[in-house]
């Protein structure tokens, strides 16, 4: 037969060993890391009908260099829809403005190829199109040959829309913030 243990006395909340502070500190550790893992609206790169990469539809020329800096390449294209606007380049990241003179032009679009930028649901670049539906039930989805575009927001002159262009893969390709022209 073994002989019991000698039993240890335990220590009470009021006795610790000196280090009252390690379950804490443990403690917020690990709820910092929980609120980094969480998606949330404010770590979104992509919010519907309103902004990509933190570039907002209205925003200013200036506004949009103090948020991403200098263009890679500016074009000037123009069609019978829009006139001309100004598109700035970046990269996998397009900015456009509508009609006017740099001074008085503002953002009508913002598209997006990267992968990094994210919906608060996690939806972006990659994702599947039943992810995107199962994250907006609501999003409406049209075939184009074998691929599709899928929106969400109303289609009339001055709405603001969010479109997930969907690639032959059946994955989101791009995705585009912008104010419905006509």
């Amino acid at each position: 037969m073994s002989s019991p243990r000698p039993s240890r006395p335990r220590s009470s909340p009021a006795r610790s060993s000196g280090r009252s502070g390690a379950r804490p500190a443990i403690a917020a550790g690990a709820t910092a890391l929980a609120l980094l893992l969480v998606p949330s609206v404010a770590s979104a790169r992509i919010v519907p009908g309103s902004s990509i990469a933190g570039v907002k539809l209205g925003a200013s020329v200036e506004d949009v260099r103090g948020v991403l800096g200098t263009p890679r390449r500016i074009s000037h294209p123009s069609n019978e829809i829009t006139g001309t606007t100004t598109v700035y380049a970046y990269r996998g990241l397009t900015v456009t403005f509508g009609p006017g003179s740099a001074a008085e032009a503002t953002v009508i679009a913002v598209s997006s190829g990267r992968r990094a930028e994210r919906t608060a649901r996690g939806i972006g670049v990659g994702s599947s199109r039943g992810a995107l539906r199962r994250a907006y039930p609501k999003v409406r989805c049209e075939a184009v040959g074998r691929r599709a575009v899928c929106t969400l927001g109303a289609l009339r002159p001055g709405a603001r829309v969010t479109t997930f262009r969907i690639a032959a893969s059946n994955r989101v390709g791009r995705v585009e913030v912008g104010l419905v022209i006509d």
